[in-house]
């Protein structure tokens, strides 16, 4: 049983103590787990190796202890493997102080120290994985995708959740915060939750490159570890399909440009690293292989799936007393190193392990030193300092054609510029930080470094002093993170609760609006059934006791009114029925009874009979005079009515005289 050593910047009181190896100390720096991906205007490093303030450039490879400070007039993006990044704003302050990857869980714990940072914790792919940020007075973690941003101003803290949620815990204890709302902490103790207030400036300039990194066409060449960088492909180069390797993605540079060239080799955690100056040099210089290939140009070859390994800047060294060459390997080169405990893929060769004399470098070519400009040569003075030594260094033009390659431990050991991506810059005193953000703050002592041995292993607490006001009261419980599946659904149940309650709310509103309407159209059919009858009540004429309300209730309906039921209204009558239809059914016959053959001979009078007899006396027989009568014209009626008044002799004739129509006297007077 090993004890937990204390360091002496971060004093941790020990509550459990288990078995774990010492060896988790001599582990390698987590080299190529975060860097600087953007930086705009004044951005300043401290590093342990370094204790003033220096300024930094993009793609220059982060470390716990490493500290960030952005001018009044800067801001800076921090990218990590798995694709989160941290991106500060003006006057912020932003610490690294853990940062691991496993299998087991990836951990990164950050510190705001002053102003305005936002932040995304992209999915894990293990689990157990932790984002922490810690505030002079309160911790925010999260646990899986997110996205929230932390505001640490001299009177309060706040905490503004746009994806997924985060845990909030200070001396009060731990709250849950999640997306749309937002936490303040003040200064006296007070905290409250409320939703979250319009965008400013500061979050349109986060969401205007969130929107520029959505671009992912890139993506489908690369493999998956370097999925994060695939939006850096995109806009900087093309990709060109080439038969020995498949598809080669192209920058867009000068004529002349060769990689490894512009920029400068770094020492970080004992290891010389390259910082690409071109704001796409970190992808393209840490993995994969470069060949120049006839009509195409420079072209960076990935590396197959599953064989993606971060290394310091895979070349080939040759080192002299007075410079040192390089060359960028291609693809199927060996690259070799001699620094303990790293591996930097399949294609690498670690000479700390691998002895020196077993490895035959005899012969060995590189293709690229055949490349006009491919090799780069420069003093040694200037590989540490930056600048041209006083005296004049005599370099071969191809240092390759004339030494062979170098195997070894470098005789080189890095001075204090050495480990500044830009030693000839000179900060200016107005963009340095505040005096008391310039060494470690007070309560920074007070802080737990979380780690895969106090995650997984023991529980820490935090020590607090009581002479600090500003107290980090980071707890890790390693009972939570054991059970971390069932704080999980905790949380995923409370916030189905939460959706269920707005759920039934909106479901209430809904059968709410529904019942005002069927109210509203009830009332207003009764207002239009009312309206309807006193229309009815006007039209009534007067002494009409069928047109009154009460009378109009008894009205019968349109399919039961009988016929001529509409005419008789328009009239004014007022009875049952329509006027007359009363007299016609009283004089109606009855209908005859029987077949139609017993009808026809009932109507019939029979031969012989008084009723048979006066019908043959009135009709006249028919002779010349009657019919030729027929085929007169018709007379007018004051004709035919002077006729009768006179006879032949002035007399008035009478029927069957010499004026019965057809006889003789009435033709003789047609005559003359």
């Amino acid at each position: 049983m090993a004890a937990i050593c204390f360091s002496a910047r971060f004093t941790l009181a020990l509550i459990a103590v288990a078995l774990w190896s010492s060896t988790a100390f001599a582990a390698p720096p987590p080299l190529g787990q975060a860097r600087i991906s953007l930086t705009q205007g004044e951005v300043l490093i401290q590093t342990p190796d370094v204790k003033d303030w220096a300024a930094t450039s993009p793609n220059f490879s982060l470390l716990p202890g490493d500290r960030l400070w952005s001018a009044s007039n800067g801001r800076a993006e921090v990218q990590f493997g798995d694709g989160s990044h941290a991106r500060i704003g003006a006057n912020t302050g932003l610490d690294l102080v853990a940062l691991e990857r496993s299998d087991t869980g990836n951990i990164i714990q950050l510190a705001l120290t002053q102003g305005v940072a936002t932040f995304f914790v992209r999915e894990p792919s293990v689990p157990n994985s932790l984002f922490q940020v810690d505030t002079p007075t309160h911790a925010i973690r999260a646990y899986h995708d997110a996205k929230f941003r932390v505001d640490a101003r001299e009177r309060e803290i706040r905490v503004l959740v746009f994806k997924g949620d985060v845990k909030v815990e200070g001396k009060e204890g731990a709250t849950e915060i999640y997306a749309g709302e937002i936490f303040i902490m003040h200064s006296d103790g007070r905290t409250e939750i409320a939703a979250l207030p319009p965008k400013d400036a500061w979050d349109r300039w986060v969401d205007q490159i969130d929107a520029e990194r959505a671009r992912r066409a890139s993506a489908r060449y690369l493999p998956a570890e370097m999925e994060p960088y695939a939006y850096e492909f995109d806009t900087y180069g093309r990709w060109v399909s080439y038969p020995e390797y498949g598809n080669v993605w192209v920058p867009r540079v000068a004529v002349g440009w060769a990689p490894y060239r512009d920029g400068r080799w770094v020492w970080r955690g004992g290891v010389r690293v390259w910082v690409g100056f071109e704001p796409w040099g970190w992808g393209p210089y840490h993995y994969g292989r470069w060949r120049h290939i006839s009509g195409i140009g420079w072209g960076w070859i990935p590396p197959l799936a599953g064989h993606a390994y971060w290394g310091p800047g895979y070349v080939s060294w040759i080192e002299t007393p007075d410079y040192v060459s390089w060359v960028a390997l291609a693809p199927g080169e060996l690259y070799y190193y001699n620094y303990a405990g790293f591996y930097f893929g399949p294609w690498s060769v670690n000479l700390a392990v691998t002895p020196v004399a077993t490895v035959n470098v005899a012969g060995l070519v590189y293709v690229n030193t055949f490349v006009t400009g491919a090799v780069v040569a420069l003093p040694t003075y200037t590989l540490l300092y930056g600048v041209a030594p006083v005296a004049a260094v005599v370099i071969p033009p191809n240092p390759f054609a004339v030494h062979s390659v170098f195997l070894g431990v470098s005789t080189i050991r890095p001075v204090y510029a050495a480990y500044i991506p830009r030693p000839t810059y000179v900060v200016a005193a107005a963009y340095l930080p505040p005096a008391h953000l310039r060494v470690a703050p007070v309560w920074r002592a007070d802080r737990v470094v979380v780690s895969h041995a106090t995650l997984h292993r023991s529980a820490f607490v935090g020590v607090r002093e009581v002479r600090a006001a500003r107290v980090s009261t980071v707890h890790v419980d390693a009972a939570v993170r054991a059970n971390r599946a069932t704080l999980r659904a905790t949380e995923v149940q409370n916030l189905n609760v939460k959706q269920t309650r707005l759920r039934e709310e909106n479901v209430k509103k809904l059968d709410q609006q529904k019942l005002t309407i069927q109210r509203q159209a009830e009332r207003q059919q009764k207002a239009t059934l009312k309206t309807t009858e006193t229309l009815r009540v006007k039209e009534a004429k007067p002494g009409d006791v069928r047109r009154t309300p009460e009378a109009l209730k008894r009205e019968p309906g349109p399919e039961k009114r009988p016929p001529g039921w509409d005419k008789g209204k328009k009239e004014g009558w007022t009875g049952t029925e329509p006027p007359g239809l009363e007299k016609k059914r009283e004089r109606a016959p009855t209908a005859p009874q029987g077949t139609a053959e017993e009808r026809r001979r009932k109507a019939t009078p029979p031969e012989g009979s008084a009723q048979q007899e006066r019908k043959r006396k009135a009709t006249p027989p028919e002779g010349a005079a009657q019919q030729e009568l027929k085929k007169k014209p018709k007379e007018g009626p004051g004709a035919a009515q002077k006729e009768k008044k006179k006879g032949p002799e002035g007399e008035e004739s009478k029927p069957g005289g010499g004026d019965q129509p057809g006889g003789e006297g009435q033709r003789e007077r047609g005559r003359r």
